[in-house]
């Protein structure tokens, strides 16, 4: 039988998320620096937004009178939320007594220290200094060396040829061939690098690295070419095998791998530590105001506020615009006032799941890490009557800040494990126990898995050694032999 093409009509029921919908569902997952990287981009495509004075800087606009202005015609911004709705208390049952109480109003967050300056009591002008790379420190280097042009050449290129670690990223014989040189007059003018501060940079290896570390102290020579060619029996601290290939004693063997544990295995890293610290920025604070009352706040400095430029919108409408024209400012001031809706939506979604992980881990915030109570995205889902998928995107990537210190929201969430005693323990509670039991045992004596499930089980907390050993390997916590070989691998140097 042919088949032949026809038409067929089907009443259907499908969920369809308007523009609008999809927009606010993707600010909500965003941090706050995703959201104001995000802002930034929407304002510079759409005219008629701008960022506020007092929320994140914004490009400046020809066109600012007073914001409260409104046009004929133009999209009137949503109200802005309530102050009041930003600050949620949760009255404690405890009295209040026994509680941690913050030394100041800022007491445990997580602030931005001033810089030091060198040039400190010399005047009121900022010293603005541009921290020194690594290679701006090996081109300094590189000024001072008598080279001739061609190996000037060449030692620039391997300057530039370094990574993060002051490892060679480039092969030698590619570098001749780049330079039209032979690999002699690379390898010629390589020895004089090397000898370059920080000691160990321009290596080509691990062994290479070290091996010039070592030189640089004066402490290469006698077995210490046997030992760098076998680091694996250095990692493992095998000493009698070491010795049957060095040939050396006992006593002059330990001491080289003292010296070798002390070396900088990426003397390139140096110049990035001293960099200034990315410091994480909190959305939520968390803290007791005089009365013992937990205070939930959002952090304002992280909200970003957009406005509708008024005077901006008056001037385009004022002017006789096509049709094309016409459309495209329409859309525009579509945008804006979603854009504005998404935000004052976030904040409140926000706010309310914040509100309710502080009044369930009450005890948390007054007690500590032990006393953490399990918690599900269904149950908060349903104190709060969002979503779960809702719940899970604000959880995202937001960071709540108390006088405990800065959390990940999704740190609050765990499973829950029960006790012989009718008790429940949230896993991250566990996590924390065996952390603590672990950093509390004898160097000889490494405790277990089997003996940390023993230990729990007189604590009342019920729980397998295949659950000890996921736990310890979440928290990246090597077995009890692996901490055994490294505990003995550094006793005698201690």
């Amino acid at each position: 039988m042919a088949r032949e093409p026809k038409l067929q009509q089907r009443q259907v029921q499908r969920l369809t998320m308007t523009q609008e919908m999809q927009l606010s569902l993707q600010i909500l997952q965003y941090d706050a620096v995703d959201l104001a990287a995000y802002l930034g981009r929407e304002i510079e495509a759409n005219p008629l937004m701008e960022f506020s004075g007092d929320g994140p800087p914004a490009p400046p606009k020809k066109d600012q009178n007073d914001p409260g202005q409104s046009a004929e015609g133009a999209i009137e911004s949503p109200e802005s939320v309530d102050k009041a709705l930003y600050t949620t208390v949760f009255t404690n049952d405890c009295s209040g007594e026994n509680a941690i109480k913050p030394q100041s109003d800022n007491s445990g967050f997580h602030e931005t220290a001033p810089f030091p300056v060198s040039n400190a009591g010399g005047g009121l002008s900022p010293n603005f200094q541009k921290e020194k790379t690594l290679h701006d420190h090996i081109h300094d280097q590189l000024s001072l060396l008598v080279l001739e042009p061609k190996a000037g050449m060449i030692a620039n290129y391997l300057a530039d040829s370094l990574n993060r670690a002051g490892y060679l990223a480039t092969p030698l014989e590619e570098v001749a061939e780049a330079l039209g040189c032979t690999l002699e007059e690379v390898e010629g003018v390589l020895p004089a690098l090397q000898e370059l501060e920080p000691p160990g940079i321009f290596c080509r290896d691990l062994k290479e690295c070290l091996k010039l570390q070592l030189q640089d102290k004066g402490l290469y020579g006698g077995c210490a070419k046997a030992v760098l060619d076998h680091l694996d029996l250095v990692a493992a601290n095998d000493i009698q095998a070491l010795k049957k290939l060095s040939g050396a004693s006992g006593a002059d063997l330990k001491s080289l791998i003292r010296a070798i544990h002390e070396l900088d295995p990426k003397p390139g890293l140096c110049f990035e530590a001293a960099g200034p610290l990315q410091t994480l920025i909190p959305d939520i604070f968390v803290r007791k105001d005089k009365k013992g009352a937990w205070q939930v706040e959002l952090n304002n400095d992280a909200l970003p506020r957009l406005l509708i430029n008024e005077s901006y919108s008056t001037a385009l409408k004022a002017k006789t615009l096509s049709k094309t024209e016409t459309s495209y400012l329409k859309v525009c001031r579509t945008k804006a006032g979603w854009l504005q809706r998404a935000l004052d939506q976030r904040a409140q979604t926000i706010l309310k799941i914040a509100g309710a992980i502080v009044e369930h881990q009450v005890d948390f915030f007054e007690n500590g890490v032990r006393h953490l109570r399990p918690f599900t995205y269904r149950e908060i889902a349903e104190m709060t009557d969002f979503h779960e998928s809702t719940v899970s995107r604000v959880v995202q990537n937001k960071y709540l800040s108390s006088s405990r210190g800065t959390f990940k929201l999704r740190y609050f969430f765990s499973s829950l494990l029960g006790g012989e005693d009718g008790t429940v323990t949230s896993a991250a509670a566990v996590k924390h126990r065996i952390r603590e039991l672990i950093a509390a045992e004898h160097p000889p004596k490494a405790l277990s898995d089997d003996k940390i499930a023993g230990r729990l089980k007189q604590e009342g907390i019920t729980i397998s050694r295949r659950t000890v050993m996921k736990y310890r390997e979440a928290m990246r916590i090597p077995s009890s032999f692996e901490r055994r070989q490294m505990k003995a691998r550094f006793a005698p140097f201690t």
